[in-house]
């Protein structure tokens, strides 16, 4: 009797579910979102008094965004990976409805429409389309045969020329340039010619002048970059290398930096920053060393699997993820232009919250041990 209950016990859903999960991965992100906590409660504090708010109201927030996020992991997480396709076009479609929402509804941030307004809550739907498309282009190149897999990838070309124009007209080059590469990384990985994807390379460095020629944000920030022009406003960044100087090797102790009271976006763009200045260099290893783990443990689970699917919408959604994380570093070093890219699970944001923990959620649908559940 003991041994059919324990072996019923064994054989729950749930508990199969939970046993096929990578535990790597998900304890890696679970010491990100702690750690994330802990820093936003320092890196908050510059802005809160501007905002007439306390100093752990961000915290607050961020809190109760991981509510709703670990919900949307786990889910995503529990289903069988055929159901991400239908998932994944739902997700699509609202997100593409949200981009021309803002497009008709919404006002100049910052000099781009991107964020939707509903009472007291700001959503930016672009966010959505970074897990949705990793699938849905999966979906179209995972054919084996190569007439239909061609077929496929002139569809996703179509998708990509749409969004390209919706994202040009909010705008949100950003945006565009990641998922670009993400499709580039997928359509390499389902076996589309080097012409198409050296084609495609050359288009995207076209598409960087015209951004640079029509855009004025774009060009100011690769302007400022680069350190073009006698009145080039580099003020973010050189507060975030002074904060990562004074920081050194073992940081200034937590709460106790300065630069981001003078650091506009030090809770958002510019948090790495402020974790290299309060908890020093080894930290930001620390960090990048966890980022590696989720990264490392989900290509290694993925790569065993036999399933075209899987691999190619794996992979983009972990480029997604990397390419993430590698541009919000490399802009508080000054090692890339400013892109407005949140650093996974760490920055304050709702909207990357949401869209993160769908994408993560997936990546953990996909690597699962092979089991019926």
């Amino acid at each position: 009797m003991i041994a059919r209950t324990r072996l019923t016990k064994n054989s729950h859903p749930l508990m199969l579910w939970w046993k096929s999960l990578d535990k790597y991965a998900l304890s890696g992100l679970i010491m990100i979102a702690l750690i994330g906590l802990v820093v936003l409660s320092s890196a908050s504090a510059g802005m809160a008094p501007r905002l007439g708010v306390t100093s752990m109201y961000f915290v607050k927030k961020q809190a109760l965004f991981f509510i709703p996020g670990l919900f949307l992991m786990f889910f995503f997480s529990y289903m069988k990976p055929k159901y991400l396709k239908p998932m994944a076009l739902t997700l699509f479609i609202a997100a593409v409805v949200g981009v021309i929402g803002t497009l008709i509804l919404s006002g100049d941030v910052k000099g781009a429409r991107r964020w939707l307004f509903i009472g007291p809550f700001s959503i930016q739907p672009t966010e959505l389309l970074k897990p949705s498309l990793a699938i849905i282009f999966a979906g179209l190149l995972a054919n084996k045969e190569m007439t239909r897999r061609m077929q496929g990838f002139y569809i996703s070309m179509g998708l990509m020329a749409i969004l390209g124009f919706l994202l040009y007209m909010q705008p949100d080059f950003g945006m565009f340039m990641i998922l670009s590469l993400m499709w580039a990384i997928q359509i390499w990985t389902a076996g589309v010619s080097f012409k198409w994807i050296f084609g495609l390379g050359f288009s995207l460095i076209g598409v960087l002048f015209g951004a640079y020629f029509t855009l004025s944000h774009v060009s100011s920030r690769i302007d400022r970059f680069l350190g073009w022009g006698e009145s080039i406003d580099t003020y973010q960044v050189d507060k975030a290398q002074d904060a990562f100087l004074n920081g050194g090797f073992l940081g200034t102790g937590l709460g106790d930096g300065q630069f981001k009271y003078s650091l506009p976006d030090a809770h958002t763009d510019f948090i790495f920053a402020v974790i290299g200045e309060e908890l020093g260099a080894i930290v930001c290893l620390l960090i990048l060393a966890i980022y590696s783990l989720i990264i490392y443990s989900s290509f290694a689970k993925l790569f065993v699997k036999q399933d075209r699917f899987a691999l190619i919408a794996g992979t983009g959604l972990i480029s997604i993820f990397t390419m993430q994380i590698l541009i919000n570093m490399s802009v508080a070093l000054n090692l890339l232009p400013t892109t407005g890219m949140t650093l996974p699970f760490i920055s304050y944001g709702g909207s990357s919250i949401m869209s993160l923990s769908i994408l993560l959620g997936s990546i953990l649908c996909l690597t699962k041990k092979d089991k019926k559940i």
